[in-house]
């Protein structure tokens, strides 16, 4: 149940129950304290006149105490052998018609034990106010016939003093004052702070709830941002209302807004890579479709010249044939380089093994030299320590390169030189073939590496490709986490770069 209720609620009633429980321990201690310090102080007060009466020579029933103690609130009890010889009783409260006395402690039953020692004593419950009073002379012009009296019970605080060494008798005389004050003001004051707590929580609970709101009001803004992108339709749609920061990044929300921004902004990524990716298939269909209607038409028409009966001669029908069969080839590699495609990106598992880089460039290098005899081509290692062992998959490094070199052999004159260049650092490893061609206009660099991207075919001397290689070359080397880039030559020509991690 406590969990259904809103945060901002659970936060403010627990701060105000923990502020509530802290005032309540301070109002405890506070009434402690008081109350240990007036009964202290009200002891002390009591210490003090017993010793003033066992030493100043008012130790006997017959000493003319009354002027000093009649307008107090002492009581004093004189016991010679455990009789009772005179009562005086502590001031009278009057007011018309009415007398308020105190009804005596009980203290006949006080032992020498508790000679010289404090004690409480509770008010006599059969008391009989009229006998005291009539007992007591001093009280007697005070009263009418049709006085009142009202009897206050209440607690005592009453000390034993042993007078026999003064009055040469067994005698005590028991003095003792009323703690009705004493009680009067604790109830006050555990009024008081009964009536604190009770302001302090309730202004504790409005306060920390207006508090929590306001603080909150960023979380409930996240939450309303949260539920229009819930509630969104056209899900592929770039989310414009990012969230706007309203407190520092050192603050929990702060932190949670820079969080979900930074989670915004990676939606966005996604719904743009989405999008990019949807145009790029749109585009390979649409690319793929057209490369592969082109050699399918040249082979239904030439079926159709050769239906109709107008090819007859044996050598137009072999002309028509190889021509046929020429389209077929372009029309299978490119079906394989799609399919290659489609496995990368699936995410071909590569099969690695530890290879020797320069291995592989000499390979290229001299598959380049068979298909160009008289080819300048150099290999060069940059480095005059052995070359470390790379970490590839040898057969796909060996297609990009044979790619690179078919590029080569198709767009440069056969008599341009051609540079393997091979160079290591602690983490990298790069292979640069550098060609000396007419080069490729830098506007058309990184368009090299897009699906179905063709020079004209004014540049090559065997005809255009399928456009696939490169993109080929480019899923294979990000398989490996290593990157594949194209860079002018210096003095003209193109030069492709891998690089590698060690």
């Amino acid at each position: 149940m406590f969990k259904r209720i809103p945060l901002s609620i659970r936060i403010a009633l627990l701060s105000s129950t923990i502020l509530v429980l802290a005032s309540l321990a301070v109002s405890v201690f506070t009434y402690s304290m008081v109350h240990n310090r007036s009964m202290n102080e009200l002891d002390q007060r009591l210490i003090n006149t017993a010793n003033g009466i066992s030493h100043g020579g008012l130790a006997t029933p017959e000493s003319d105490i009354l002027p000093s103690i009649i307008r107090t609130d002492y009581y004093i009890r004189f016991v010679i052998d455990e009789q009772t010889v005179r009562i005086i009783l502590p001031g009278i409260k009057t007011r018309p018609g009415v007398m308020e006395i105190y009804s005596p402690p009980q203290i006949l039953n006080a032992t020498r034990q508790e000679v010289n020692q404090v004690f409480t004593a509770s008010s006599e419950t059969d008391y009989d106010a009229k006998d005291i009073l009539y007992s007591n002379p001093e009280f007697l012009p005070l009263l009418s016939a049709d006085t009142q009296i009202v009897v206050n019970y209440t607690n005592w605080r009453a000390i034993a003093i042993d007078t026999s060494p003064i009055t040469g008798a067994k005698s005590i005389i028991f003095a003792a004052l009323p703690t009705d004050s004493i009680e009067q003001s604790m109830s006050n004051l555990a009024f008081i702070l009964t009536w604190t707590c009770i302001l302090v929580l309730l202004v504790s609970v409005a306060l920390t709830w207006f508090l929590v709101r306001l603080s909150m009001k960023p979380l409930r803004n996240i939450r309303d941002i949260a539920r229009q992108i819930a509630s969104r339709q056209d899900q592929g749609v770039l989310i414009q209302n990012y969230i706007q920061p309203t407190s520092y990044e050192t603050t929990e929300i702060g932190s949670l807004e820079q969080s979900l921004n930074l989670m915004l902004e990676k939606i966005n990524a996604s719904f743009e890579r989405q999008a990019h990716a949807d145009q790029q298939i749109r585009k390979f269909i649409a690319d793929s479709s057209h490369e592969l209607r082109t050699p399918l038409s040249i082979i239904l028409g030439y079926l159709e010249l050769y239906q109709s009966g107008m090819v007859k001669k044996p050598e137009e029908i072999k002309n028509l044939l190889t021509k046929i069969e020429h389209s077929a080839e372009r029309m299978k590699v490119l079906v394989n380089d799609l399919i290659t495609l489609t496995r990368l990106d699936e995410g071909e598992k590569l099969i690695l093994a530890l290879t020797d880089p320069l291995a592989l460039v000499q390979e290229s290098a001299d598959n380049l030299q068979a298909l160009n005899p008289d080819r300048p081509i150099r290999v060069i290692q940059q480095s005059n320590e052995p070359l470390r062992l790379i970490t590839v998959d040898p057969q796909r490094i060996h297609q990009v390169l044979t790619n690179l070199v078919g590029n080569i052999n198709r767009y440069t004159e056969s008599s341009s030189p051609v540079e393997f260049l091979i160079r290591q650092s602690p983490n990298l490893t790069r292979i640069a073939v550098i060609d000396h061609g007419v080069g490729v206009p830098s506007e058309n660099l990184d368009k090299l590496f897009e699906r179905f991207f063709v020079l004209e075919e004014s540049r090559s001397k065997t005809g255009s490709g399928t456009g696939l290689g490169l993109a080929i070359a480019k899923s294979i080397m990000e398989l490996h986490g290593g990157k594949i880039w194209a860079e002018p030559t210096n003095h003209g020509g193109l030069t492709i770069v891998l690089e590698f991690a060690n």
